[in-house]
C-alpha cells in the first residue's frame, strides 16, 4: 500500500515545493497576461498556502504555533484566491475593508491563540474560514460561468472549490468528534490526515484549473481583436460581412425581414484637423457607445471603414428601422461631447435599405443604404433617408459615389 511506504511529512513537504512551483508558474503568466488581473493574487496564494504547509513541518518551532502561524498563511492564501477572482472579472471591492477584516481575524487568532492555548479551536476557526472562502469563490466563478459560457476553467475552477468545502466538512466534522484531535493525530495515516491529503490536492488542482482559465481568456481576446476593431470594440469590416452572411440565410430561411444601416459622422475630417486624431478617436469611442445604447441585443455593429459604421437589425423592416436610425441621430445631436476641456457636438448622416431590395443579398442592401446616405449627406447631412423613398435606376444604385 502506498500510505504504508510514504511518510506523511514527506507528503507536506512535496505539497509545498509543488505549491511554491505553482506560484512561480503563475508568476509566469502573469508577465505574459499584463491586461489580465488577479493573476499576482493567485500566486501570493499559493505561495502562503506552501508556505503554511512548510510551516508545519518547522521543528523550530513548538506545535503551537506551527498551528498559529500556519492557519493564518493558508485563511489568506483562499482569501486572495477569492479577491483574484473577483480582480481577474473585474468587480470592484473595497480594498480597505477586506484589509480591516484581515486584522480583526488576525487579532482573534492572536488572542485565542495567546489565551486559549489551544490549537482545537484554531484549526477550527481557521477551516471554517476556508470553507466560507472557498463556497464564495465558487459562487462567483459559477455565476460569471453563466456570461462566460466558452471557459470551461470557470467550471472546472468553481468544482474543485466545492470538492474542498466537502473534504473540509469532512474535517471539520472529526474535529468536533472528540475522539479525533487534528493536531494529535497529524502523523497518523487515519481518515483524517487522508482528507487532508485530498485537500491539498483540491488546492493545486484548483490551481491549474486557473491557469487553464487565464490561457481560456487570452484566446478569447485574441479570437475578438482578430474580429473586431481594435479602437471602438465593435466588430471590424470581416466580421461585420460574416454575421451578414449568416443573417442572410437565416433570414431567407425563415422567411424573415432584415435592414442594414450605413452611417457616417459628419465633417469628421474637420473634429480631426481642429482637435487631433486623439481626440477624434474618443469621439468614434463615445459614437459607438452612444449607438450601442440605443440598439437591441440582437443588433449588430461594425466599423466598416473610417468614421463609417454599419448596423444589421434582424427581424426588422425598413420603417422600422428608420425609427431605430433617427432614435441614433437624434441621440448624437442631443450629445455634447467633452474631451480634453473640449465641448464637441457632431452628427450623422444615415442611410437606410432592408432585405426587399436585391432578395436580401447583402451586397445590394448595402449598395442600396450607401446610395440613401449619399442622398442624406447631399441634402445637407445630419439626416436619415430610406432607399425605398428614392426615385433612382440601377446604375446609379451601384455607383453612387460617396462625399466626405
Amino acid at each position: 500500500m502506498i500510505f504504508e511506504t510514504l511518510d506523511f511529512h514527506t507528503v507536506v513537504f512535496m505539497a509545498s515545493i509543488l505549491a511554491f512551483a505553482l506560484s512561480f508558474l503563475l508568476v509566469g503568466v502573469k508577465i505574459i497576461s499584463e491586461n489580465l488581473d488577479g493573476i499576482g493574487n493567485w500566486a501570493a496564494a499559493i505561495a502562503l498556502i506552501g508556505s503554511a504547509l512548510f510551516t508545519f513541518l518547522d521543528s523550530n518551532l513548538n506545535l503551537h504555533w506551527r498551528t498559529v502561524i500556519g492557519s493564518l498563511f493558508m485563511t489568506l492564501g483562499f482569501g486572495l484566491y477569492y479577491l483574484g477572482i473577483l480582480a481577474f472579472d473585474r468587480i470592484h471591492v473595497k480594498k480597505r475593508l477586506i484589509v480591516t477584516i484581515y486584522i480583526i481575524f488576525v487579532s482573534i487568532n492572536m488572542l485565542i491563540a495567546i489565551y486559549l492555548d489551544g490549537e482545537y479551536v484554531l484549526i477550527l476557526l481557521n477551516t471554517l474560514v476556508c470553507i466560507t472562502l472557498s463556497l464564495l469563490s465558487s459562487m462567483v466563478l459559477l455565476t460569471k460561468h453563466k456570461q462566460q459560457k466558452n471557459e470551461v476553467g470557470y467550471k472546472i475552477t468553481s468544482y474543485m472549490f466545492l470538492l474542498f468545502v466537502m473534504l473540509s466538512i469532512y474535517r471539520v466534522s472529526s474535529i468536533f468528534d472528540q475522539k479525533y484531535r487534528t493536531i494529535d493525530k497529524l502523523i497518523g495515516w487515519d481518515a483524517n490526515v487522508i482528507s487532508f491529503i485530498g485537500c491539498i490536492f483540491c488546492i493545486a488542482l484548483i490551481t491549474f484549473s486557473l491557469i487553464l482559465t487565464v490561457y481560456e481568456r487570452l484566446a478569447n481576446q485574441l479570437s475578438f481583436a482578430a474580429g473586431h476593431d481594435w479602437l471602438t470594440g465593435v466588430m471590424n469590416r470581416g466580421n461585420l460581412e460574416r454575421e451578414a452572411a449568416r443573417l442572410q440565410a437565416r433570414s431567407l430561411r425563415e422567411n424573415h425581414n432584415f435592414s442594414i444601416l450605413l452611417m457616417d459622422i459628419d465633417f469628421f475630417k474637420k473634429v480631426n484637423d481642429q482637435y487631433g486624431h486623439m481626440v477624434g478617436d474618443e469621439v468614434l469611442k463615445k459614437f459607438t457607445k452612444l449607438t450601442e445604447r440605443c440598439l437591441r441585443v440582437s443588433d449588430i455593429i461594425g466599423r466598416y471603414g473610417g468614421e463609417e459604421f454599419c448596423v444589421l437589425l434582424p427581424k426588422v423592416n425598413e420603417i422600422d428601422a428608420l425609427a431605430m436610425a433617427e432614435r441614433i441621430r437624434v441621440t448624437l445631436e442631443e450629445e455634447v461631447i467633452i474631451l480634453k476641456d473640449n465641448q464637441i457636438q457632431c452628427t450623422v448622416s444615415i442611410g437606410v435599405a432592408d432585405a426587399k431590395v436585391g432578395n436580401g443579398v447583402f451586397e445590394k442592401m448595402l449598395a442600396s443604404a450607401d446610395t440613401a446616405l449619399y442622398e442624406a449627406k447631399k441634402n445637407g447631412r445630419n439626416q436619415t433617408v430610406c432607399f425605398s423613398s428614392l426615385k433612382l435606376n440601377s446604375s446609379l444604385i451601384l455607383t453612387a459615389p460617396m462625399i466626405d
